[in-house]
């Protein structure tokens, strides 16, 4: 360790000690079912039981999540497809109903968002919708989303984004293309058609997520890469962002990536979320980063984000506007250094090479 992480970890324990006060957000996954079989997702190697969350384990959550004051709602699976669950629109309508959550949002593939309830799904209460997808065509999305369900998507894509026009566009939404690497978009007639209703269309490039060694190259849209491994010296954001509820009340400590629960530290069937949030297993894991002891399936993630970096650090800035400027200047030596030591490293190969 250097003598500037060392200086950064004695100013950590101020910022940490806000952050875990309250969760910024919490998943709640609906169902931990889907209904494709995406080559580069792990959903294939998923051993937990396939469920789906009931209105009374729902409404539970829900009561749990407002009681530590949190007003963020994911309902985006680990593993899955919201739209499993027949019962999602109105788990959704219910949230709504408590005019509490700020923003409640989703991540979907859209094969099971029926078109002849775009309106119900625009007027749900969802605040964000990120749609994924392929528009290479039909054999080439079955070979990437493992289904032969590409005209069903399309069709519900196009509806939902009319919908949405139509009602004033209260819905955010933005299209995650995953397609092989070159492809051209311009010689899609569906890229035209959605261009007519949003512009917030993203090709994912050499961007894509190894799951923890779960996907490999292999998997992977043609021509395209896994994202680069980052430095992960300090806590991953997921440790103080929050929680994720599975559909039995089980409770994970990371929704992006932990696919079997591998860091699961309750349920709050048995425990309320509030104690677990607080209690020891959380606790416990966030040591063991301190630690340098990095957990499985941490140590090969590559949806690692810094808590330095993560959005989630606004709530202490707000809060203590002085102590964070005091702060800041680690930080920024901290960037300085590692931008340093990624040059050097890029001057030393083209030195080799050359």
């Amino acid at each position: 360790m250097t003598m500037f992480d060392e200086s950064i970890r004695k100013k950590l324990p101020k910022l940490l000690e806000e952050l875990e006060k309250e969760p910024l957000r919490v998943c709640v996954e609906p169902t931990n079912a889907c209904n494709a079989l995406c080559s580069f997702c792990a959903n294939k190697d998923c051993k937990r039981e396939r469920k789906i969350m009931n209105f009374e384990q729902y409404k539970k959550t829900l009561a749990q999540i407002m009681e530590i004051g949190c007003r963020e709602l994911k309902f985006t699976p680990i593993i899955g497809d919201p739209f499993v669950d027949p019962g999602f629109l109105e788990k959704v309508k219910y949230a709504k109903s408590l005019n509490y959550f700020k923003v409640i949002y989703t991540f979907s593939n859209m094969i099971g968002a029926n078109y002849e309830k775009a309106d119900d799904i625009v007027n749900s209460g969802l605040t964000q919708l990120m749609i994924s997808t392929c528009l290479q065509g039909r054999e080439d999305y079955k070979r990437i989303y493992g289904v032969d369900r590409f005209d069903q998507a399309m069709k519900n894509i196009l509806t939902l984004l009319e919908a949405n026009q139509k009602l004033d566009n209260p819905l955010n939404v933005s299209i995650w293309l995953r397609h092989d690497k070159g492809f051209d978009l311009a010689k899609s007639p569906y890229y035209q058609k959605m261009l007519r209703y949003t512009s917030k269309i993203n090709v994912l490039n050499d961007d894509y997520d190894n799951w923890s060694g779960m996907v490999t190259q292999e998997d992977l849209p043609k021509g395209q890469k896994f994202k680069k491994k980052k430095n992960n010296t300090w806590p991953c954001a997921q440790f103080y962002n929050g929680l994720v509820v599975g559909p039995s009340g089980e409770v994970g400590m990371c929704w992006a990536r932990d696919t079997n629960f591998d860091l699961m530290v309750g349920n709050i069937n048995e425990k309320s979320f509030k104690e677990i949030w607080q209690g020891e297993k959380v606790k416990g894991l966030r040591q063991q980063w301190l630690a340098g002891k990095i957990p499985y399936p941490c140590n090969d993630c590559l949806q690692y984000c810094s808590v330095l970096d993560h959005s989630l650090v606004q709530k202490y800035i707000l809060r203590h506007i002085w102590q964070y400027l005091l702060f800041l200047p680690y930080v920024a030596r901290a960037k300085w250094q590692a931008l340093v030591e990624r040059a050097t490293g890029v001057w030393r190969q083209w030195r080799q090479t050359s």
